[in-house]
Order: C-alpha cells, then sequence, then structure tokens
C-alpha cells in the first residue's frame, strides 16, 4: 500500500535534512489519501434489509412471513452474516424476562400457536412484534446488529420460535400415527423442494429438518433443535421419510463383497487421459472392472435368511463401494424388498472406452409398500486418485505405472445427497469413500443436518483405528454427534499390503459414534461371509445456545452386538 515510501527511512534521526523529512512526509499522505480512494474500499456495506430482500424479494412488509421455516431461514443468514448470534452467551436471556426457564415457556408457548397460525397465513403478535423490530432496523448495516441489542434481541427469538414451531418436521413419529396438518404440509413442501421452505427460494439458502445440535464450541448450528440453515452450495440435499418400522434396535447385515479383488481387474484407459486432451502426462484415467457374480441373487438371500435366524429380524442389507453391477443390484433388490428390508450398495458401471467414462455410485432401494419400492441413486462426487503408495501397497504395477497418478476414469454429474429418515432416532446418509475425507462439498451439509449415522462405503484397505476412515469418522462423531459406519470389502482388504503395518486384512468394517470413546474394528473370523450389526438407540438430552433443552430426543446409535455368518 505504501511503496512509494518504502524507499526511505522512516526512522531516520531528526537530525536529516528538513526538505528530506518533509518529502517523507508528504509521500505517506499522498499515499494514504489514494488508498482511502481505492476501488477495493468504496463499497456499500450490506444492510440489513438489503440482504432480507435478496433472500426474498419484497419480505419487509407489514407482517413477517406466516411460515415459520421462511422466518427461521431470513434471520439465520442476518445472524450469521452479522456474527450476532454469540450474545446468546454472554447476555441472554433479552432484557424483561424474570428467568431463562421464562423465556423457554414463553418461546414455547409463542410456537405452538404459531404452528396452527401458520395453516391460515398469521403469526403470533409476538412474531409481529419482534418482525416490527427488524423491519425499522432495515437501514441497520450488518456489522453493527451484534451491537444493536433490540435487533439481535428480535432475531434470535424468531429463530428460537421458528424452530420450535417445527419441531417433528421430516421426522417419523414414534407410535407410528398419522402427521398433524402442519407436519402434513412441511413435509410435503420438503419432498418436493428440498427445502422447508415456501417463500425462500433454494438457489438462496435452503432449511432443512436437524438431528443433532452441535454440544461443544459455539456456531450457528447451535442456535436450533429442530431446523438446519444451510447457506448454499451445490450439492442437492434430498429427503426421505420411511416409517414401516418402528423399534429401539435396528439390524444391518454387512456383506463385503466382493471378496475377491484381482490386480488385472485394474487397467489404464487407452489413451489414458481420456478425453482430457490437455491432462498433463503424469496423470491418467485407470478402471476398475468388476467380477461379475452368477449366483449374487441365491448367495444374498441365503446370508439373508441365516441372518434372520440368528437375530430374528433384518432391516437392512449393506454392501461397499463397487460391490454390485447394475444387473446384480436390480436381481438382488428384486428377491430382497418383498421380505422388507431396505437395500444399500455401491455400483459399479465400468467404462467401456476412453470416451465414455464410467459411473461409480450408491444405490438404496427402500420397500415402501407391497410390491413397491422407492429407489434412491447419489453418484460418487470425488474421483478416486492412485498414486505411487497405493499402486505398491494393493501390488497393481503390473497394471499400472507408479510413475503416473491415476484418476479413476468415472463421470461427475450432479451432486446429491441423501437422507433417509426412519425413525423418529434414526436418519441416515450415505457417502461413497472419498465422499467421506474430502471436506468439500459435503461437511458443510452433513454437519448442518447431524444425521443420526451415516454409512461410508468404500473400496479401500482393512478398515483398522490408525487409518484415514477412522480419523475422519472421529470428527463426525464430535461434531455434530452422527455415528459412523464405514464398510470396505474383502477382496479390497486381502489385496492391501501397506508398509511398516500391521496386517489385518479380515477387518472389514469400522463403527464410531459419540458415546463410545475410541473406534471399534469389526473383524471377520475364518470361515465368516458377512456380520449382523445391532444398533441401539440412545437418547440424550441436547441443549441450544440459547438454554432450550430437546426433551431427551437427540437418538445415538450405538452398537450393541455383532453377530457373524
Amino acid at each position: 500500500m505504501f511503496a512509494s515510501a518504502a524507499n526511505y527511512n522512516l526512522d531516520m534521526p531528526t537530525s536529516a535534512p528538513r526538505k528530506r523529512r518533509a518529502t517523507v512526509k508528504k509521500t505517506i499522505s499522498a499515499n494514504s489519501q489514494a488508498s482511502a480512494k481505492s476501488p477495493l474500499l468504496d463499497y456499500h456495506p450490506v444492510t440489513i434489509g438489503e440482504l432480507l430482500e435478496f433472500l426474498c424479494p419484497g419480505v419487509l412488509g407489514y407482517e413477517p412471513p406466516s411460515w415459520p421455516p421462511d422466518v427461521f431461514a431470513l434471520v439465520m443468514a442476518v445472524l450469521q452474516k452479522s456474527g450476532a448470534y454469540t450474545r446468546v452467551v454472554t447476555n441472554w436471556p433479552p432484557e424483561g424476562e424474570r428467568s431463562s426457564k421464562a423465556w423457554v415457556e414463553e418461546i414455547t408457548a409463542v410456537a405452538n400457536r404459531w404452528r396452527k397460525d401458520s395453516l391460515v397465513g398469521k403469526v403470533p403478535p409476538e412474531v409481529s412484534r419482534w418482525w416490527s423490530v427488524i423491519a425499522s432496523n432495515k437501514n441497520a448495516t450488518l456489522q453493527d446488529v451484534a451491537q444493536n441489542r433490540p435487533a439481535s434481541d428480535a432475531l434470535l427469538q424468531l429463530c428460537a420460535a421458528a424452530d420450535e414451531a417445527a419441531n417433528g418436521v421430516g421426522i417419523p413419529s414414534g407410535d407410528g400415527g398419522a402427521q398433524n396438518e402442519f407436519e402434513w404440509r412441511a413435509n410435503e413442501i420438503l419432498l418436493f423442494n428440498s427445502t422447508l421452505c415456501q417463500r425462500v427460494h433454494p438457489s438462496r439458502v435452503r432449511v432443512l429438518p436437524k438431528l443433532h445440535t452441535p454440544q461443544n464450541g459455539l456456531t450457528i448450528r447451535s442456535l436450533s433443535h429442530h431446523l438446519a440453515f444451510i447457506a448454499g452450495g451445490e450439492i442437492r440435499p434430498e429427503w426421505y421419510t420411511y416409517s414401516r418400522s418402528q423399534g429401539h434396535c435396528l439390524n444391518l447385515l454387512i456383506v463385503p463383497w466382493p471378496e475377491v479383488v484381482q490386480p488385472a481387474q485394474f487397467s489404464a484407459a487407452r489413451p489414458k487421459q481420456g478425453k482430457l486432451l490437455n491432462m498433463p502426462g503424469q496423470f491418467g484415467f485407470f478402471t476398475y472392472s468388476p467380477d461379475v457374480k452368477s449366483r449374487v441373487t441365491r448367495r444374498l438371500s441365503s446370508l439373508l435368511s441365516k441372518g434372520k435366524a440368528l437375530v430374528g429380524n433384518i432391516d437392512g442389507v449393506v454392501l461397499p463401494e463397487l460391490a454390485l453391477t447394475e444387473a446384480e443390484f436390480e436381481r438382488a433388490s428384486s428377491s430382497i424388498m418383498p421380505k422388507g428390508c431396505f437395500l444399500i450398495s455401491g455400483v459399479s458401471s465400468p467404462s467401456l472406452n476412453p470416451n465414455s467414462p464410467g459411473k461409480n455410485s450408491l444405490r438404496l432401494d427402500l420397500p415402501v409398500a407391497p410390491g413397491i419400492r422407492s429407489r434412491i441413486r447419489q453418484e460418487k462426487h470425488h474421483r478416486w486418485k492412485l498414486d505411487k503408495d497405493q499402486i505398491s501397497q494393493y501390488g497393481l504395477g503390473n497394471s499400472l505405472d507408479p510413475q503416473v497418478s491415476w484418476w479413476e476414469h468415472i463421470r461427475m454429474g450432479a451432486r446429491t445427497l441423501a437422507f433417509i429418515s426412519m425413525r423418529p432416532w434414526l436418519t441416515i446418509a450415505a457417502l461413497i469413500c472419498e465422499d467421506l475425507a474430502r471436506q468439500d462439498p459435503m461437511a458443510d451439509l452433513v454437519r448442518s443436518v447431524g444425521p443420526n449415522l451415516v454409512l461410508a462405503l468404500l473400496m479401500d484397505a482393512p478398515q483398522t483405528v490408525a487409518r484415514w476412515p477412522a480419523r475422519y469418522a472421529t470428527v463426525l462423531a464430535d461434531d455434530p454427534g452422527s455415528s459412523v459406519l464405514t464398510v470396505t470389502s474383502a477382496g479390497m482388504a486381502k489385496l492391501s499390503r501397506p508398509p511398516n503395518c500391521e496386517l489385518k486384512p479380515r477387518v472389514v468394517a469400522l463403527w464410531k459414534d459419540a458415546r463410545t470413546r475410541t473406534p471399534i474394528e469389526i473383524e471377520m473370523p475364518e470361515g465368516a461371509s458377512a456380520v449382523v450389526l445391532n444398533l441401539t438407540e440412545e437418547l440424550v438430552n441436547e441443549f441450544t445456545a440459547d438454554g432450550r433443552d430437546d426433551d431427551t430426543a437427540s437418538g445415538y446409535p450405538v452398537l450393541s452386538g455383532m453377530h457373524f455368518i
């Protein structure tokens, strides 16, 4: 900034010639004036009104939006941009309240009235009063909101009331009863728009149901129990409510296929750069070709029958990344759906030629009713990269040049993330391998929603506590509190020979939850082909930063048993 003045000794002694000292002062003054007029600093600070009008044009009328998730989206955006939400841990509740308990009771009462009023396009008088404070401060800049107590108090109270009003949206009822009209309308909006908002377009911000509130630190996510504020991003969330079964336990049949992986199944594209003609020579594309299993349906059915005989019921079947081809998945799904189990698997569609990238996707079929299934597909968001160390670790040197970094030859399609809400204590999200490790663009969405269970389908080495999946699973278990299950194939685990590491080729899965101190390795004994995991609910009372609890409704799936088949 002071490039001209940098040529002078600003600490020159006072004995220096007076004319030279005057020149230095003049130069500094000139540069300061120039910097004050710099285009980088010539901006207009954003106001509350401008942000709200951007998110929802015409919103600053006489009354606030009547739909609670819309108000939640608007006030959370202001609180996040201004940082004013930190007031809840310095000076709270608002002035005039007798106690935190009294304030929570008032907010709950307002929220209960708001649920009913919103169905006829109205809001309680308290909501109108708080909104009028926001409207009267529409010309206040975002950077001044934290120091504006009336405005910040109104924002925080609107946030709390909207959050409490949305209690139960997107989540199956515990008793299997019918939804009330507010929940029915909210779930319909969520299904068709991938957001709970009516007036705030999802291209600006999204609001989704929420399962966990961080209990450590302080972020914008600390303010709500039931609603998740999603500031933006390229991932489209998809929400499914699946409530056929209830109970305190979920039994998952884990089948670590393929059982054998050969180095010859990995090959280079020809030409190795595919259609990316500008790819540098030290990079190339590789393809993994699955070994088609002719008896996949019969074997899965046999394992499922044995699992049911062992534990009494199987709720879902889980296979790792690239475990099945498209045709195999279709046959397996047709066999499993009538038995009332959901099926989730990584599915491989290898590239047929260099100009046709393959697919690496996650498929999830849910039995909704007899003869009807819900079908979900989620593409992998990050290509697998095989470098020199991994080529050596898996013994692929004959197929792939170790001096080249090889990228998985798959297409990069639209990015989506599915959330499947199965029970009041259980909402599942599933990731494919690299999507667990790469923080962008998944991490913010996963941490905002806080799914109770994250399933990570991998094509990876043994799932030991010393490796990267355990590290990232621990991060999600700490914040937002998700339980995490990583699953790899037995064949890939056996193929792995990492240097200077203890060989554990039969550790095909790993479990980590927020209630258990260390990750748990799931090691298959000799002769076993699958394992049934018993997951049970542990309910915990979580608190928001403003002092509201969730009446011990936060579900933490914990690993209660392992049964090998």
